[in-house]
């Protein structure tokens, strides 16, 4: 192990408690998002906006309402985040990753293998907390352990807890190897672009920003779908989708390819500050680790 790299452990902690941080500032936003992208579709109901939202979300269920599903969240994002960060990290150790003959497309698939991995340990909190968010009135659901126990004997394990997990690791994949490749990318060409310290407090919020779009643009799609397909369940009334490509096919027939975009400005405003948050916190999480591990030898 080199001087600059973490003990899996601390690797894992670091990621974990940086992205716990960030979805704790940014749930409300994931909240609406989700809600969103059903498009009216599955019971829910058809938004019109970031007012109609904020407005509807707070006379009907109060303060609590834009937190709803929240626990699975942030269960979910402790362990997501800490896998993929400790596996980017180790993989670039392991394949001897060298930022002069490497660059980019090796961060990139690196990114891609943690989201991967991390995507299919943590899908079954990721059904939950979309089938809590969209359950505004717990018509179907009283919480964490009762979705998991409806879940599972309605739809069993993979079938339940595993519904959408290929286009759950598809984002995954998308949206990890986007932005760990583009942080670490960010950094060194803004550094370049403009005399800046790549590791300064200025580049890593700028790094952080674009990080954030990217990931938001990218990833969208695939979100759209992934919410939609989990969300439905098997019951009368609720759409009936053969699986993911099937969900895409409906979906852009029916409504558009735009539909593929709905919510991105509440995925946008999630995303960012939460690229912001995450990234900016992991590296300083990091630079605390390494300050204890020379104190410590």
């Amino acid at each position: 192990m080199s001087k600059e790299e973490l003990p899996f452990v601390l690797s894992f902690l670091c990621g974990a408690m940086s992205s716990t941080l960030a979805e704790c500032a940014t749930f409300p936003m994931d909240m609406m998002k989700t809600r969103m992208q059903m498009g009216g579709t599955q019971g829910v109901v058809k938004y019109r906006g970031l007012t109609h939202i904020v407005t509807h979300t707070y006379n009907t269920e109060g303060l609590s309402g834009f937190y709803k599903g929240v626990t699975p969240a942030l269960l979910r994002q402790f362990l997501y985040s800490g896998i993929r960060v400790a596996v980017f990290e180790k993989a670039k150790s392991y394949f001897g990753y060298d930022e002069k003959t490497q660059g980019f497309w090796a961060r990139f698939a690196f990114g891609g293998l943690g989201g991967g991995v991390a995507s299919l340990v943590t899908t079954p909190l990721d059904v939950c907390k979309i089938r809590l968010v969209n359950d505004a009135k717990k018509a179907r659901y009283n919480g964490l352990a009762d979705c998991l126990v409806k879940t599972y004997k309605s739809e069993g394990l993979f079938h339940g807890f595993y519904k959408g997990s290929s286009p759950n690791v598809y984002r995954a994949l998308i949206v990890n190897a986007t932005s760990l490749s583009t942080y670490d990318t960010a950094k060194s060409n803004i550094s370049s672009l403009i005399g800046i310290d790549e590791n300064g407090l200025t580049n890593r919020l700028l790094s952080s920003i674009v990080t954030g779009f990217l990931s938001s643009v990218v990833s969208s799609p695939v979100d759209v779908i992934k919410s939609r397909y989990m969300n439905s369940v098997r019951e009368e009334g609720m759409p009936k989708f053969k699986g993911p490509t099937d969900c895409l096919i409906q979906t852009v027939r029916n409504e558009g390819i735009g539909a593929m975009y709905n919510g991105f400005l509440f995925l946008w405003m999630r995303i960012g500050p939460w690229a912001v948050i995450m990234f900016m916190s992991w590296d300083w999480f990091k630079d605390m680790s390494k300050v204890y591990l020379v104190k410590k030898n």
